[in-house]
């Protein structure tokens, strides 16, 4: 069984697209999955069903705003979520009788997976993603309490990324693993030609800071007229960026292309010669590692997220984050000696095919759900 409170709906089809992907190739390895997700969207459909995949959307008192949209964190809505996310996901587990559940994001699901823990006995695994563990238990006392609680019940936690760990409580560091976002490297490929495209596929959220890109650019702007920059996202802030970039005056070489499937996606990676990062934390950069993967010579904030991936000056560079006139001269460097770097790009692609292609990422998954279920059963020998 598989929870989580974020996972792609026709209003919302990019929403933890990673996820649908995951339990999609797990179905694809004849694992049975069954995912319960609270149902947002009015438009959603309540059932689906692909081959061994079963996915419910249960009711509650939804706003129709994903969770992420929320600036209040307790709420009628969220009690709503989690009473009807405890009776949906009790019966579903008396129905399916599932081996095991896996927790995708800490809160709030974590505490409905936790009651089938207690009440079923039943194994948990509990994946954290970056804010569920990084922001919001520093949000309150309280919060920071109930992280550890739930990170202490669990029996195996998975991490994207080792930087993570420092936000573990030393007494559960011991079951931590440390299992990369996964990457579909087939999709990306490196192109001969490339245009004289930066790109950034981060969503207008106040962390992901766009603003400082587009301060920045309008410097590369004055030197490198040439170069266009395109936005491949979309959020609240989209109407505030695209008033920054006329005032600016970027406005006719900055392209606003929305949020883009993941095909498209990787057709407009394959013409760009730059990527650029400017948010102020993450989890795991997937779009660094599809960027890495399609071959882009990346210039990303100087976040412990991407100082796993990116060595400054070395296969990209880093710049201190909300800085724009750094974030300028790096990218006026990386522009410069673009073609210095072309052989590194390659190796690049060559790190995300080794660590995070999702082939590896399910596989390694797999290997914890055997060990778990194996435990198990000897325990109940």
């Amino acid at each position: 069984m598989l929870l989580t409170h974020a996972y792609p709906s026709p209003s919302a089809p990019l929403n933890a697209k990673f996820i649908e992907l995951f339990a999609k190739r797990l179905a694809k390895r004849n694992v049975e999955i069954f995912v319960i997700v609270p149902r947002i969207f009015k438009n959603s459909p309540k059932y689906e069903e692909y081959d061994n995949l079963k996915l419910l959307r249960f009711e509650f008192a939804t706003s129709q705003k994903i969770l992420s949209q929320h600036k209040r964190i307790f709420s009628l809505e969220l009690f709503s979520l989690l009473l009807s996310g405890i009776i949906s996901a009790t019966s579903c587990f008396k129905r399916f009788k599932p081996n095991l559940v896996h927790i995708h994001f800490l809160f709030p699901m974590g505490l409905v997976g936790i009651y089938l823990k207690l009440r079923f006995k039943v194994p948990v695994i509990i994946s954290c993603h970056g804010t569920d563990i990084i922001l919001l238990p520093e949000r309150s006392r309280f919060l920071k309490l109930l992280a550890r609680s739930l990170l202490k019940m669990a029996d195996i936690i998975t991490l994207p990324a080792n930087h993570m760990l420092n936000f573990v409580y030393e007494s559960c560091r011991a079951k931590a693993k440390i299992i990369p976002m996964g990457v579909n490297t087939s999709m990306f490929s490196g192109s001969q030609k490339r245009d004289d495209i930066i790109i950034s596929t981060r969503s207008f959220y106040p962390i992901y800071n766009i603003e400082t890109l587009l301060k920045a650019f309008s410097e590369i702007n004055k030197r490198f007229p040439q170069y266009k920059l395109v936005l491949a996202g979309d959020g609240p802030l989209k109407n505030n960026l695209e008033t920054l970039s006329k005032s600016l005056n970027i406005s006719g070489n900055t392209y606003f292309a929305g949020a883009l499937e993941h095909d498209e996606l990787a057709k407009r990676l394959s013409c760009a010669k730059i990527f650029v990062s400017t948010s102020l934390s993450d989890g795991a950069p997937v779009s660094l590692m599809e960027a890495l993967s399609a071959e882009l010579l990346p210039v990303v904030s100087d976040i412990p997220a991407n100082r796993e991936w990116i060595s400054d000056g070395v296969n990209g560079f880093l710049f201190e984050p909300g800085n724009p006139i750094e974030l300028a001269k790096k990218l006026e460097a990386a522009i410069i000696g673009y073609d210095s770097y072309k052989n590194t790009l390659s190796k690049n692609r060559k790190l995300i095919e080794n660590n995070a292609d999702w082939e590896i990422i399910v596989e390694r998954f797999l290997a914890i759900y055997r060990s778990i279920i194996y435990k198990k059963g000897g325990e109940n020998e």
